[in-house]
């Protein structure tokens, strides 16, 4: 007997199904009507809860202009740096391989005393490997501010106005949230 639906004459056990299939589709109607209503209460707050007025600048898309701006801001700094790191890598890259072949074309040449005691080459390999060395700071840093500014940019909720075109040349202005999710 179904304990679920007293009108009806439900011949499985209890133990084996306790949830017959009238219960179960009432139960499905129940949660669809409640979705609705729930997308209804969402829909008629978002269009009663703002004012439109047609002649003030209003913002579009979805983020404020200030977490525009600080996404901006984080993005060209991060290219900035990388710039500067790849810089500071290539340079230091060819100052160290250029000190070292000088130092051994010096070393290995028929140059006279004074030039094998010149301390030329290995100050600019050393100092070329410490600019090579010195742009993997760089990178990281930049890496950080392009994870921020993609924090920045993975989701974004927000408000704005939908500008609709009408047929006597004004435009329309509704309110509507906006979401925004970057995977």
């Amino acid at each position: 007997m179904c304990i679920f639906a007293a009108n009806h004459n439900c011949r499985q056990p209890l133990r084996n199904q306790p949830f017959c299939r009238v219960a179960g589709s009432l139960k499905r109607k129940r949660m669809h009507r409640i979705i609705l209503l729930l997308l209804f209460l969402a829909t008629a707050a978002t269009g009663k809860s703002q004012t439109v007025n047609p002649g003030a600048p209003t913002a579009q898309g979805t983020d404020s202009a200030a977490t525009q701006a600080l996404a901006r801001t984080y993005l060209r700094r991060n290219h900035t740096l990388k710039a500067l790191a790849w810089t500071s890598a290539a340079v230091g890259t060819v100052a160290t391989a250029g000190g070292f072949v000088a130092a051994v074309a010096i070393g290995l040449g028929d140059a006279d005393q004074s030039a094998k005691d010149s301390k030329a080459p290995g100050i600019v390999m050393l100092s070329g490997l410490a600019l090579a060395t010195g742009s993997i700071p760089l990178f990281i840093i930049a890496h950080k501010n392009k994870q921020k500014y993609r924090a920045l940019q993975r989701m974004s909720l927000g408000s704005g106005l939908l500008r609709d075109p009408l047929p006597a040349g004004t435009m329309a202005a509704a309110p509507c949230l906006t979401a925004r999710f970057s995977f």
